[in-house]
């Protein structure tokens, strides 16, 4: 198997630059949706969603990593454009940080 313990899989969502604005941002919500759908049939340790402009990043932690291994290659199947409107990679919890405890916590924030 590829995923050599990986447990994360970190998903960006991209769109054309040649699209208007208001298609850009139509384009990468259809997507997530797309990604959210597929999240529907695995068992999440956690999960983080990040925005930059038109630009979405989500972080999927599973319990096993051929759950992270499958959801991969689904995201991956997704694509049906010769442009890369998904990228995936694979991380370890390590490799993303959340090994270590919170700085601040949800009372902080709010």
């Amino acid at each position: 198997m590829e995923s050599q313990g990986r447990t994360c899989v970190s998903v960006i969502l991209k769109s054309s630059p040649l699209d208007p604005r208001p298609d850009r941002l139509k384009s990468v919500e259809n997507r997530m949706q797309k990604v959210e759908q597929l999240l529907c049939n695995y068992s999440l340790k956690f999960v983080h969603k990040s925005s930059l402009g038109l630009l979405v990043r989500l972080d999927c932690c599973f319990h096993l990593p051929k759950e992270a291994w499958q959801f991969n290659k689904a995201i991956l199947s997704l694509e049906q454009s010769p442009r890369k409107h998904f990228l995936c990679r694979m991380f370890s919890e390590i490799e993303l940080g959340y090994q270590h405890q919170a700085i601040l916590t949800e009372q902080d924030l709010l």
